[in-house]
């Protein structure tokens, strides 16, 4: 009799240790969505919402284009680390997934094409290949 209390005792502790590491997980996807959207919001507020509007739309579609620039190893440096912690973010949230990588991928390119058509939109900034290159 005392085993099968000790049994029952025993299930009882898997389960609420079952479902602790679950809430755990829970938390940190939800700790990690937030992390998400205030990088995003970060992103968009330096990339978009910091900007003055100017009176004409600039595209400049042509690759490599800025490499003649002075400023763009310092654009592309900045560029980077604006996308790294959403790329590490976004690795976390997709990492049960079969394909991680081309998932966090896909989503990285789905927000700086997102962030160039609003600065085009907008008339804040420029549509710019050269930003797809450097923060994919």
């Amino acid at each position: 009799m005392g085993e099968g209390m000790a049994g029952i005792g025993k299930e009882i502790y898997v389960i609420l240790v079952k479902r602790f590491e679950n809430a755990l997980k829970d938390v940190n996807k939800i700790r990690q969505v937030v992390l998400i959207i205030i990088n995003l919001f970060c992103i968009f507020f330096i990339t978009v919402l910091s900007r003055v509007p100017t009176l004409t739309r600039t595209v400049h579609l042509l690759p490599l284009w800025s490499i003649v620039s002075f400023d763009y190893w310092k654009q592309i440096i900045l560029n980077i680390c604006l996308f790294i912690p959403l790329g590490y973010f976004l690795a976390g949230i997709f990492f049960n997934s079969k394909h991680p990588h081309l998932w966090t991928l896909f989503s990285a390119l789905f927000v700086s094409v997102s962030i160039e058509l609003l600065q085009f939109l907008t008339y804040r900034g420029m549509l710019d290949v050269d930003d797809l290159f450097s923060t994919v």
